[in-house]
């Protein structure tokens, strides 16, 4: 890893964000930008300070950028080998937070996105992290403030049953992309793919499940093996299973207690996107772990 943008948490306190931003950083000897977001209803408050809006916005980009300052100095403090690594931090006015990162990364390339992520948002309201992860250039590393006790594990989720040349595409930045967080955590490699029997025909009742099962771990598991070969994933890391994808990666992910789960997203737009999502948005609010959500080039 070479350069990591990190979202500093809105929440004055939190240091989630800056704290795996710099191990990471650390970890790669990578360079880290560090951004705080601030946005406030400037004609409100001037309406009840009796200050004017650039008077009052300036006020406020200070005080953040004092909170800013704080929260490194902390964090700066849990490790020595923090102080060595190349930081630069900047405060922004903006309330779009996906609409920044959009832009920032379309100009600037980045290994990483680093945010802590929020998973309570209702279902009828795009949620910032899902607007993120569906525009973001740069894969977007999601972290949980809800986890279990961790193994040391990365798990890569692949998508070997689809044929078409954009999802082998996105298997390829998923693994290099997990090589590289499991290099940079010094965690064990894991890699699952999962195959979906096509719902009309469970419904015709036209597949004998057990036959289906064994025909597709026979058919795909030689070629996952292979295509994961170059990244150094064992066979005995790998993991196969048929049924609903978002369902059997989160019970792996727990069985496996992982650190963090790699998936791919190729964004989903409009109402479709709101309501549904794909499977990297099913999964975000259920895993309790970190999640890296890899965007198809």
């Amino acid at each position: 890893m070479k350069n990591i943008l990190v979202i500093s948490d809105k929440d004055d306190s939190n240091t989630l964000s800056l704290e795996k931003g710099m191990f990471l950083a650390s970890s790669g000897g990578a360079q880290l930008e560090i951004i705080a977001f601030c946005f406030e209803d400037l004609p409100k408050l001037s309406s009840h300070t009796g200050k004017s809006e650039e008077e009052l916005k300036k006020e406020i980009m200070a005080f953040k950028s004092r909170v800013l300052e704080e929260k490194l100095r902390k964090v700066l403090a849990i490790d020595k080998r923090y102080s060595q690594l190349e930081i630069s931090k900047e405060v922004v006015w903006q309330k779009s937070v996906s609409d920044w990162v959009a832009e920032r990364t379309s100009i600037i390339s980045y290994d990483l996105v680093v945010k802590t992520g929020h998973r309570s948002e209702g279902a009828f309201y795009t949620p910032t992290d899902w607007r993120l992860i569906r525009t973001s250039q740069a894969p977007v590393y999601l972290l949980s403030d809800k986890t279990w006790r961790k193994k040391g594990r990365v798990l890569l989720a692949l998508d070997v049953d689809d044929k078409s040349t954009a999802k082998q595409k996105l298997n390829r930045q998923i693994l290099v992309a997990g090589r590289s967080l499991a290099d940079a955590l010094k965690a064990e490699l894991h890699c699952c793919f999962v195959v979906n029997i096509p719902t009309i025909l469970k419904e015709m009742d036209v597949v004998d499940k057990s036959t289906y099962v064994k025909k597709a771990r026979e058919h795909f598991f030689p070629k996952v093996a292979e295509m994961v070969k170059p990244f150094g994933i064992p066979e005995s890391n790998i993991h196969r299973d048929v049924g609903e994808p978002s369902g059997k990666i989160l019970k792996l992910a727990g069985k496996l207690k992982v650190d963090c789960l790699v998936i791919g997203s190729i964004g989903r737009k409009g109402v479709s996107g709101k309501l549904f999502g794909n499977t990297a948005e099913h999964v975000i609010k259920h895993l309790y772990a970190d999640m890296l959500v890899v965007n198809l080039d």
